[in-house]
């Protein structure tokens, strides 16, 4: 395994083909200068909107010059005109959002490329992403988050308005089961409302949610683990205020004028201890490993989760990297730290590996003598 960093290979992969696809340019631009000046050799691996995978191997050249790149299993990536011409990577860094990158399929396919990753693994992406998978492992441990019913969009805009808004109250957020950044998510107060935010929603996903509103505090923290048996960090607090009906995407991206920012957020030290282990629970619940951005809602010092983002953002107004460096955290010491956790966790991935390979190596040796010694021939010869 490579360990100086001026060795380790990193294929920043970034695009891709869900509607926070500029989000993840913007990310992608901050890591890699970050990586670059923490010592790391990054190749850049676009992920166009129609699915392809790019090597952007001369930035100056037309996108339609660069190299195609396509995955053979336990190979890694390979040049898509010379299979034999692989990429030499050690790790990717895979930073696109949302859709594919974010719920674990990404994450699938580098295991079967046998690419280490930088954060959460395929279990815990797909939990995370999944906001009444959350819910449910989150409540089973007594916590708190708001109450909700969820469907798929026809069976919920099939129900009765006013059952939903007697059982949630008056107004609900209705969202996409599996999207991040606020995408595709609508406010309603009546049933007009309520049914195209429903329509809204089903663009982005075959499940709906819809949630109560909690009316309290919007506070993040961020959590990282800069090895991998190494403790939970937990950032200071932030307060997001939004100066329209909520945190929506524009606010998160585009104009940091939609939402004012506390940082950190003005709160008891007993309040904020109190945020700092629930982010670090909720991180072990669900699964996660690397980084995440944890927010909650508080209200009279209940704290409620809201979600967890295994791929948080990194433009220039994104949360996660602000919190790491008012923590007195430089960010591209932990992203160089993450990196050397994937690789980490990735040589232990690899003698598991080794390990079920050899079982199965002597499962087919005993296979052919007991089957020999039974005078037919095994299924394996």
């Amino acid at each position: 395994m490579a360990t100086r960093k001026d060795t380790v290979r990193v294929g920043l992969v970034y695009g891709g083909n869900s509607a926070e696809h500029s989000v993840s340019v913007s990310s992608a631009s901050f890591i890699g200068r970050a990586l670059e000046d923490a010592g790391f050799y990054v190749t850049p691996i676009f992920v166009t909107v129609e699915g392809e995978w790019v090597w952007l191997r001369d930035p100056e050249a037309d996108m339609d010059k660069q190299p195609r790149l396509c995955g053979v299993p336990g190979l890694g990536l390979v040049l898509a005109t010379n299979p034999q011409d692989r990429l030499a990577l050690d790790v990717v860094f895979d930073i696109v959002h949302g859709y594919g990158g974010e719920d674990g399929a990404y994450q699938g396919y580098f295991k079967v490329l046998g690419l280490p990753v930088v954060g959460t693994d395929i279990i815990g992406s797909a939990l995370c992403m999944d906001k009444v998978a959350t819910k449910q492992i989150w409540h089973g441990e007594g916590r708190f988050s708001a109450r909700y019913l969820a469907g798929p969009a026809a069976q919920l805009l099939a129900m009765n308005s006013g059952e939903i808004f007697e059982h949630l109250g008056s107004p609900v957020f209705v969202k996409p089961v599996n999207t991040g950044s606020s995408v595709g998510v609508c406010k309603a107060h009546d049933s007009v409302s309520l049914q195209g935010a429903l329509q809204e929603a089903a663009q982005y996903d075959l499940q709906v949610i819809v949630e109560e509103q909690i009316c309290g505090r919007e506070i993040e923290v961020a959590v990282w683990q800069e090895s991998m048996d190494g403790p939970l960090q937990a950032s200071v607090a932030a307060e997001i205020i939004p100066q329209k009906d909520f945190y929506s995407y524009q606010a998160k991206y585009q104009n940091a004028d939609d939402a004012k920012l506390e940082l950190p957020a003005n709160l008891s030290s007993e309040l904020l201890v109190q945020l700092q282990d629930l982010a670090r629970e909720a991180f072990r619940l669900l699964k996660c490993r690397g980084f995440a951005r944890v927010d909650f809602f508080v209200v009279d010092d209940i704290c409620y989760l809201n979600e967890i983002n295994t791929l948080p953002g990194f433009t220039s107004i994104s949360m996660f990297p602000r919190l790491v460096e008012y923590s007195g955290r430089p960010v591209h010491t932990v992203l160089a730290a993450l990196v050397q956790e994937a690789l980490e966790r990735g040589e232990v991935v690899k003698k598991i590996s080794s390990a079920h390979a050899e079982l199965k190596k002597k499962s087919d040796s005993d296979e052919v003598k007991n089957n020999a010694e039974k005078g037919f021939p095994s299924s394996r010869s």
